[in-house]
């Protein structure tokens, strides 16, 4: 998938530009291309990832997008409690 490279690709520039919010959203966005794609695994962990670097930067908008797309996942991987919650 594009987004997915493009995402590998934008990553490090905004590490290395010192952007603390723009690398979030990129690894938010992350999770949610392999969301997309059914990657269960995968979404998880970079959605979980872009939660705790958003939650940091205190991006409260982008925070909702990420529960959100974590609520889908875990609808998806049957576990209604987990959503939820």
């Amino acid at each position: 998938m594009i987004a997915l490279r493009y995402d590998e690709q934008k990553l490090p520039l905004d590490k290395e530009l010192g952007n603390p919010l723009n690398a979030a959203i990129t690894i938010a966005t992350h999770g949610e291309s392999w969301l997309q794609l059914g990657e269960v695994t995968q979404a998880r962990h970079w959605l979980g990832e872009g939660l705790r670097l958003t939650r940091a930067c205190g991006d409260r908008a982008m925070e909702c997008t990420i529960l959100l797309n974590l609520t889908q996942l875990e609808l998806w991987a049957g576990e209604g409690g987990t959503a939820l919650a």
